[in-house]
């Protein structure tokens, strides 16, 4: 139900970052152009306060991967707290998308 909790997400006046973690969970399940724009959207407005905590970033960033925009997962990888989780999941992401040398760049 995927959908029905992104909806959800807006009617909350004054999310947490476990709101905020549960929605992009939301995005990356649904993965369409328009979870896409959901994403970019609430990332943009959210205060910098939830875009520093180490859980709410490497949500974003997966959903970021699972709607298949590359680019905006790059830039909130490069200011998250990385694991080897991240970094195994940006590279499947890259060899998904027939990018095996940024893969490997990566990996050095």
């Amino acid at each position: 139900m995927f959908n029905e909790a992104a909806e959800v997400f807006f009617k909350i006046s004054n999310p947490d970052a476990i709101i905020y973690m549960l929605f992009f969970n939301a995005c990356a399940g649904i993965g369409t152009e328009k979870a896409l724009t959901l994403v970019k959207q609430v990332l943009t407005k959210m205060s910098t306060i939830y875009r520093s905590n180490p859980k709410v970033l490497p949500s974003a960033f997966d959903a970021f991967i699972k709607c298949g925009d590359l680019s905006s997962a790059e830039k909130v990888f490069f200011h998250m707290q990385r694991t080897t989780i991240s970094y195994g999941n940006l590279m499947n992401a890259y060899n998904k998308s027939d990018q095996p040398e940024k893969s490997l760049n990566l990996y050095k």
